[in-house]
């Protein structure tokens, strides 16, 4: 598990966390995970599953964690071990009143995709109480994340 900190007052204040969890079952895999990504500052946690997991077993962490959860499947996730190797999980805590995070999910990308992805972003402002428009590149970061499920 890696940590990034950033110092006020003296005091060291997690501002990322990385897990990854391999070699369980499903239940426990999404136990550990939220253990080990778990924290009262926690804002978002970004969480990436290898395809052989069932997402159900994964859907409840936003509950455990206290905060939103974002993910998708892949082909396989970056982390210590070897390929072939029982399916794995990894996750990453933005911890911190530094972070806001605002969703909007996009459906259907198969027809109209610019469009819903569109509406999507501006679901995702409008959750951050703000508009599209006045998004700021040197302040709002979009991320796009495609489940091939």
């Amino acid at each position: 598990m890696a940590s990034f900190r950033r110092y006020s007052g003296g005091v060291a204040e997690p501002i990322a966390r990385q897990a990854f969890v391999a070699g369980r079952g499903p239940g426990e895999l999404a136990r550990t995970l939220a253990d080990r990504l778990a924290g009262h500052e926690l804002q978002i946690a970004f969480v990436f599953a290898d395809r052989r997991i069932d997402p159900a077993a994964l859907a409840g962490l936003h509950r455990e964690l206290g905060a939103p959860v974002v993910g998708c499947s892949a082909a396989g996730v970056i982390g210590p071990r070897l390929p072939g190797q029982d399916p794995a999980v990894v996750g990453l805590g933005l911890y911190g009143d530094w972070v806001r995070a605002g969703i909007g999910v996009a459906t259907d990308l198969s027809g109209a995709a610019l469009a819903h992805s569109h509406d999507a972003v501006h679901r995702a402002a409008a959750a951050l109480r703000t508009t599209a428009d006045a998004l700021e590149p040197g302040r709002h970061v979009a991320i796009t994340m495609v489940d091939g499920r």
